[in-house]
């Protein structure tokens, strides 16, 4: 293992350069200094500001928000993660608009049913489940063939929904076999378009979310240049105020010091050449708060290493400012 490198100070160590990162990162460096919890913390920088750092896995920007454009259409980007959000999300509207961003509407509705279904080699359109004598290549039961896949699954999200809460420990894919048949659910998860959704996910989740994301009189919006644009206009304003981001940085281990502060220690390099357990390059920083602006699956390993490098008696690392 190379030497660990000289140790840097922060006030606050943001782990993910996602949206969640960078916008947390950002309103840290920005308005933190204003924080009950945070405001002696900025009165010792010179600045008068928080000392705020990114710390990301990967060499880019923008976590599962992910744009790329294809060779001779520069003016369509092709969306890696996320491909939308709602009118009613009134927190990523207000960065957009003042950040200036260019969006539009993203049509999901198919009014004159005119969309093309191409499932187990047949072709058809949506109008044909409007035909009595439409047979589906799906050997359903009969009450399910005159329901289009969007029906199905919006007839169960309806049914529990005021319930879902109590459903944590059920799947919903469990949850639509209960109530339909096999070929029923095939369907669903074939024609939806959602197959995370029906596939694995807590029913206490997935529920919720498909209530709030088919709201009738919901907007769906689309950012022109791409998602990726908003966590990339995020980083560069965090960069302008004094932020520091550090890329390719995998995070190690965490440890609690004795004046309270947490050490944390980064992989640095190559995230190709990082290896699972074991550290390669070492960089420490020491930092009053941490936030871990990272994936469930991510989060959680965190929290289980820092139960068996820190005492029992011992806050959480992740301190929520």
């Amino acid at each position: 293992m190379d030497s660990t490198s000289v140790t840097r100070d922060y006030d606050v160590a943001v782990i993910g350069g996602g949206i969640s990162g960078t916008y947390t990162a950002w309103r840290l460096r920005t308005e933190g200094a204003s924080s009950p919890v945070l405001e002696d913390l900025a009165r010792k920088r010179s600045d008068g500001k928080l000392a705020v750092a990114i710390f990301e896995y990967s060499d880019r920007i923008g976590g599962r928000l992910y744009s790329m454009t294809l060779p001779g259409v520069p003016h369509l980007p092709i969306e890696l993660g996320g491909m939308r959000f709602l009118n009613s999300h009134t927190r990523v509207k207000s960065l957009v608009e003042r950040y200036k961003l260019q969006f539009r509407p993203l049509p999901t509705m198919d009014p004159k049913l005119t969309n093309f279904f191409y499932l187990r080699g047949k072709h058809f359109t949506a109008a044909d489940w409007n035909n009595p004598s439409f047979d589906p290549p799906f050997n359903m039961d009969r009450g399910e063939r005159a329901r289009t896949p969007g029906d199905l699954l919006n007839d169960v999200v309806q049914k529990y929904y005021s319930v879902a809460h109590k459903m944590r420990d059920k799947g919903f894919w469990n949850l639509l076999l209960a109530e339909y048949s096999e070929e029923a659910y095939h369907l669903i998860r074939e024609a939806s378009g959602y197959d995370t959704i029906v596939n694995n996910w807590s029913a206490a989740e997935a529920i919720p979310f498909l209530k709030a994301d088919f709201t009738p009189g919901s907007t769906y919006l689309a950012l022109n240049q791409g998602f990726q644009a908003l966590p990339l206009r995020l980083a560069e304003e965090f960069e302008n105020a004094g932020g520091q981001i550090l890329k390719q940085r995998r995070l190690y281990s965490l440890k609690l010091l004795k004046d309270g502060r947490i050490e944390l220690t980064f992989d640095a390099g190559n995230p190709a050449n990082f290896i699972y357990r074991k550290l390669q390059k070492a960089e420490n920083c020491i930092a009053s708060h941490v936030v871990l602006a990272m994936p469930r699956r991510g989060r959680g390993t965190m929290h289980a290493l820092w139960a068996q490098t820190a005492k029992p008696q011992s806050a959480s690392p992740t301190k929520y400012v």
